[in-house]
């Protein structure tokens, strides 16, 4: 028999005990009435099919009510038990949350976040992770709605979430979001118009990151037209834009018409907001940097696959960026300019900069009037230079997309003057009919880099030729070969055992870290087939008795010199 202990010092406890006490006088009340019914009313005259109408309205609303609530005081009851005994239940709601947060924003693995493209499914595996735990019990349900911050991620593309049927609204994501700082994520579908986008205008000054990826230019203006004239006097909190145009434009000079920046802006908004940045991303994107300055906020800029002119055209960026007195990262990637024939030297000191702040600079894939006019502009020394060498460093490039070879000599007198602290050569693909450089070449450009301490070479036969050219000398008349400390080889066989091994001996003063591997997803952007080939399984075996530290490596490889080299999703 249920019974209330009466001595009870919890206020709660004693209540719902002695609701029972009451419910169970109750029941046991009903249920003598219940078995005296018929005969006692029958008794006092009443009409039989009067009570069984009175029976038959108990037993089919009264009674189905009272056997629901019974069920549900059971289920709460249960549940309320299994909680208080779990040990999640002893963890404060903000630890538990925490763990959320790290669930439904977990890492990708490095061949997602390498994609930009990835950024749809980035919205999709986040929100099916928090529904996941949304489902799983009442406790980690109310710990997923209270938490405003597992609701920021604010997607305007097609979710994916599969049989869960989890993809949220716009409208919900926001709601739940509470006030948080939100991340806006532009991935439309294709044909898409640009109404969608002011679902979020009324938000603007909650975001603080934008990721646009689109084909579309009318939709990356929508986008910055958000933040360009957003109502209200709230400030804005926008630091981070990421924009990346489906569109290979490495090659081709664009118009005005495809500015992502309309002609009839009102001058002076576009530039508010990129005084507000703290990091930049532009992939494919054309811009007219005229006229543009950045502040002492920004300290991340990276700008890639983009055909900006002639050599001079290269100048308005480069003045922009010298107004970012702080900027820390910088990166140039697949950027091309035409070569000219004559560089004035007006051009050449109009060009000019200085980043006293910056510390690392990443420069990958640049022909080789683009590469020179880049390392003669940028004063600053302080920084730490990655160059990702390509046969087109090699080459000028031309209007009519034509290109012409230049003398190794040109080349290692332009590398000398900055000091270059890591270098990947990079031939490019297995289907190579040369290597990027000739051995006499390959020795001429690391005698112009004494600063040199990282090389990684991609995809390579490093043969007995290539080993004498990477052997350090030991005559002193070369004392400009550089100190190597960290040496990376991926796809790369090794035929000549010996050689090889002969030349790391002869870094052994300065050797660090020697890594082989297959195909790094930094650089090799299809699934490329690689075993270990006998050569290098050899050279692994004797590595790991004769170097400091050796590491065989895989797709998932990012040394922290090249970690630029990845596009970011924030």
């Amino acid at each position: 028999m249920f019974c209330a202990t009466g001595s009870t010092v919890y206020p709660a406890i004693r209540e719902w005990e002695e609701a029972g006490v009451a419910l169970y006088s109750a029941l046991d009340s009903y249920m003598k009435l219940s078995a005296g019914l018929a005969e006692k009313s029958l008794a006092n005259g009443a009409p039989p099919t009067y009570l069984a109408t009175r029976i038959d309205s108990a037993l089919g609303c009264f009674h189905t009510t009272v056997s629901n609530q019974f069920s549900q005081v059971q289920s709460i009851l249960a549940r309320a038990r299994n909680q208080i005994l779990s040990p999640f239940c002893h963890l404060p709601e903000e630890v538990l949350s925490e763990i959320f947060m790290h669930v439904v924003f977990a890492p990708l693995d490095l061949s997602d976040r390498r994609d930009p493209t990835s950024l749809t499914r980035c919205g999709t595996d986040s929100y099916r992770a928090l529904y996941n735990m949304l489902g799983v019990c009442t406790a980690w349900r109310k710990v997923g709605l209270n938490r405003g911050a597992l609701w920021s991620v604010v997607p305007l593309a097609q979710l994916s979430t599969g049989s869960l049927n989890c993809a949220p609204s716009v409208e919900l994501i926001l709601q739940r979001a509470k006030g948080t700082s939100l991340n806006l994520v532009v991935d439309p579908p294709k044909d898409s118009n640009t109404d969608h986008i002011s679902l979020v205008a009324k938000h603007a000054s909650q975001f603080d990151t934008v990721n646009v990826i689109t084909s579309s230019i009318p939709i990356i203006r929508s986008t910055l037209g958000v933040f360009t004239h957003r109502q209200g006097p709230a400030p804005l909190m926008l630091s981070r834009l990421s924009i990346y145009q489906r569109h290979d434009y490495g090659s081709r000079m664009l118009g005005e018409d495809e500015d992502i920046v309309p002609s009839g802006l009102e001058p002076g908004l576009f530039d508010q907001l990129v005084k507000q940045l703290s990091s930049i991303q532009m992939r494919s994107v054309f811009l007219d940097w005229g006229g543009i300055g950045f502040s002492d906020r920004l300290t991340t800029f990276r700008f890639q696959d983009v055909m900006l002119g002639y050599d001079s055209e290269i100048i308005p960026l480069l003045k922009a960026l010298s107004s970012a007195t702080k900027l820390r990262d910088l990166e140039i990637i697949r950027v091309n300019t035409c070569h000219e024939s004559v560089l004035l030297e007006d051009t050449l000191a109009r060009s000019q900069i200085l980043l006293p702040n910056l510390q690392s600079l990443l420069i990958q894939d640049l022909y080789f009037n683009t590469l020179r006019l880049i390392l003669l502009s940028i004063q600053s020394r302080s920084h730490r230079l990655s160059l990702v060498f390509t046969r087109k460093s090699l080459r000028l490039n031309h209007a009519d997309f034509e290109s012409d070879e230049i003398d190794t000599g040109i080349l290692s007198e332009a590398l000398s003057n900055t000091p270059i602290h890591a270098l990947l050569v990079d031939t490019e693909t297995l289907e190579a009919d040369e290597f990027v450089l000739s051995p006499d070449e390959f020795r001429g450009v690391l005698m112009a880099m004494p600063s040199l301490e990282t090389l990684w070479v991609n995809i390579w036969e490093l043969r007995s030729y290539y080993c004498s050219v990477l052997q350090r000398p030991s005559v002193s008349h070369e004392s400009s070969f550089p100190h190597l400390i960290n040496l990376y080889f991926t796809c790369v066989d090794f035929p000549d055992l010996e050689a090889f091994k002969r030349m790391i001996n002869s870094h052994a003063d300065s050797i660090q870290l020697v890594a082989i591997g297959g195909p790094s997803d930094l650089i090799t952007e299809d699934k490329v087939h690689w075993d270990f080939p006998e050569g290098a399984q050899e050279a692994a075996i004797w590595l790991e008795d004769n170097v400091p530290e050796f590491r065989r490596i895989d797709r998932n490889f990012e040394p922290q010199e090249f970690r630029h080299m990845l596009w970011q999703l924030w």
